[in-house]
């Protein structure tokens, strides 16, 4: 886009049209960054207070977009500790990375006095018990379930989330463990097999306990894929475009298929027309 159909636009939106000031908005936001920065700037000391309102609507827009596209590239390079912040963030945007570390390095602190410098499956188990940290029922869905920073604080979440706290907490302490799937639940596993399971007030099952059923180990991006899917699914059940619009772009850009352009990324009826993800 040139810069005479830039400002062409930009004198739209003094226009008495709602509608086509909609229209103006919307194709400028299609320019490049650095042009409508250019042109918006110019205009930020206007005595027009109709224009200058709608100056600061496309810079929070712009703000919006740029965010959420550092969101991206940095959940793209996440540890899962990292990731899980980054989708908190997706939900809460008006939170900050630092208090929800804060949070984590907390409760982190209190396991290594807790373990007494000697981190084990057990001992995490019976220190998430007496945190009082436990999870929804099943049918139960709401976005604060999978929510780091929420969790930490209201000591309730999914177990998906739940397990993927127990296992930082060990592997900080240096050990090994995985996030796994256990029957319908997540659960944290050792290396010697041994289980966590976070929904049954933390049980402790020793690997002669399984019942010849075997835990599957998830890996640690597709946790984050999980957490994603489960984030997007309650926005679509909250009807909130935005929502549905960020976080199913974040997870787009995650398992890179975001496209270049346009919304063909949601699942239908966000989406322009119907595609495989309404399959």
């Amino acid at each position: 886009m040139d810069g005479d159909q830039i400002q062409y636009l930009i004198e739209l939106l003094d226009d008495d049209n709602e509608q086509s000031v909609q229209l103006a908005m919307a194709a400028l936001l299609k320019s490049d960054d650095a042009s409508l920065d250019s042109c918006l700037s110019k205009l930020q000391q206007s005595r027009n207070t109709r224009l200058q309102k709608r100056v600061r609507q496309l810079e929070t827009a712009l703000q919006a977009r740029r965010n959420r596209k550092n969101l991206e590239k940095r959940l793209k390079r996440s540890s899962l500790l990292e990731g899980c912040v980054q989708l908190h963030l997706c939900w809460f945007d008006n939170d900050q990375a630092e208090l929800v570390y804060k949070q984590w390095n907390d409760l982190l602190a209190d396991y290594r006095i807790g373990c007494g410098g000697r981190p084990s499956l057990a001992s995490v188990a019976d220190f998430m018990a007496k945190k009082e940290f436990h999870a929804p029922m099943n049918d139960d869905l709401a976005a604060d379930f999978y929510c780091l920073g929420i969790v930490l604080e209201d000591k309730y979440g999914s177990d998906l989330l739940l397990s993927i706290i127990t296992a930082e907490l060990l592997r900080a302490g240096g050990v090994s463990c995985t996030v796994a799937r256990y029957a319908d639940d997540f659960c944290v596993m050792d290396r010697a097999g041994n289980l966590v399971l976070p929904a049954y007030d933390w049980r402790y099952c020793g690997h002669n306990e399984l019942n010849n059923m075997y835990p599957e180990i998830v890996a640690d991006p597709q946790l984050l894929r999980y957490l994603g899917a489960m984030l997007l699914t309650c926005a679509v059940c909250s009807d909130s475009y935005r929502y549905v619009y960020t976080i199913g772009r974040t997870i787009s850009s995650f398992l890179g298929q975001t496209p270049d352009c346009g919304n063909a990324f949601l699942p239908y009826p966000y989406c322009s027309i119907k595609n495989d993800h309404s399959k």
